[in-house]
């Protein structure tokens, strides 16, 4: 496959939402990282420390590793909740539709349904929610997003109404 047929639809998705999943995997990667190094200052420090059940606690150290673990569950939730289906790239490969999920798995369809109007996926701008809105791609109970960038919804349904259509009788 060249590179030409790989980003052939890179147009449709919301490059916004993507951007947004790969900047909260840099999040997690940031925190496991501090959390690796400073993990076990609570423990070592002597900066305002206290005797929690007979172990020395420091007070100074205890703060940020607390949230910075906070922060990895609220990540971790939040990603597997929600971004674990989304779609970055999809493409047509001879009776297959492919779907790149997150840049780390791949996916594969010969037969698959087509769910518009009832997906979105939210997040928060500031103090308000934001949605993008997404077509679904299914073929069981598995529900893939695809984040469909504005104007584009019509476009990508017929693309993959297309190729829907192409699909081969058992």
């Amino acid at each position: 496959m060249n590179y030409k047929e790989l980003y052939k639809y890179e147009h449709l998705i919301n490059s916004d939402c993507t951007k947004l999943i790969i900047g909260e995997i840099l999040g997690i990667i940031f925190l496991l990282f501090g959390i690796f190094i400073l993990g076990a200052a609570p423990f070592e420090s002597d900066k305002w420390t206290i005797d929690l059940f007979g172990i020395n606690m420091s007070l100074y150290y205890l703060y940020p590793v607390s949230m910075g673990v906070l922060g990895l569950f609220y990540l971790f939730g939040k990603f597997f909740k929600y971004y674990r289906y989304t779609v970055f790239r999809f493409y047509f490969k001879k009776d297959y539709l492919i779907l790149e999920i997150c840049g780390i798995k791949t996916v594969k369809f010969n037969k698959f349904n087509i769910i518009a109007d009832q997906y979105r996926i939210g997040h928060w701008n500031g103090f308000k929610k934001e949605y993008f809105n997404c077509i679904g791609i299914t073929n069981g109970k598995k529900v893939y997003l695809i984040p469909v960038a504005s104007e584009k919804q019509d476009e990508l349904i017929e693309i993959l109404w297309n190729h829907v259509d192409k699909q081969a009788e058992p």
